[in-house]
């Protein structure tokens, strides 16, 4: 072999050599480029994990600690679905809890209940201090709902439809009953209830 190609081969396997340490040191230094970024994304997420838990703490404790959420005028707001009633057997509701109970009517603060002579389904009331529709907008605060009733308390059952807003005093507090949805045949009403507790 001439020493022609010996030196040939030398050179190439010189740059070869000298191409994989160069690519080696290039990959040795991206890996701790990478680690480095996760190191602080792992620490980023720690942070905002922490931050989200202090936030839900002070949701909670915004919230009396029930874990229901206030709207502007600082009322919990729950969602009610009692069944629909069939005749003869009443629902009943129990806004200081925000409970309804298909067994047991005589202590609740309302009624649902199935007219008999027209079918239609109707709110009445049992233990409330008393109940009022004489509100127009859904957004309005405890003391209006609270003169509502004072002003003009409903002296009759109310006819349940889609969009009825009903003000209601109870022992533990004020309640506004919003109507979502109001099938008459069968299924279950959907009641927002706003709901401002005694102090």
């Amino acid at each position: 072999m001439s020493a022609a190609v010996v030196l040939g081969i030398a050179t190439v396997l010189a740059a070869v050599i000298g191409y994989l340490g160069v690519t080696k040191s290039d990959v040795t230094e991206q890996r701790d480029h990478v680690q480095a970024q996760v190191s602080t994304l792992k620490a980023r997420v720690a942070t905002l994990m922490s931050h989200n838990a202090d936030l839900r703490q002070q949701l909670e404790a915004a919230s009396g600690g029930s874990g229901a959420p206030k709207n502007a005028h600082g009322a919990d707001i729950r969602p009610l679905e009692p069944p629909l009633p069939d005749e003869g057997s009443p629902t009943g509701l129990f806004l200081d809890e925000g409970s309804v109970d298909s067994g047991t009517v005589n202590s609740s603060d309302l009624i649902l209940e199935r007219q008999a002579s027209t079918g239609r389904v109707q709110l009445t009331s049992r233990t409330s201090t008393g109940y009022s529709t004489a509100v127009n907008s859904a957004d309005v605060s405890q003391e209006a709902c609270s003169q509502a009733v004072m002003r003009s308390p409903a002296n009759k059952p109310i006819p349940v439809r889609s969009g009825l807003l009903v003000c209601v005093l109870t022992d533990g507090g004020t309640s506004l009953l919003q109507i979502q949805e109001a099938p008459q045949n069968e299924g279950a009403l959907k009641i927002s209830q706003k709901f401002w507790p005694e102090p």
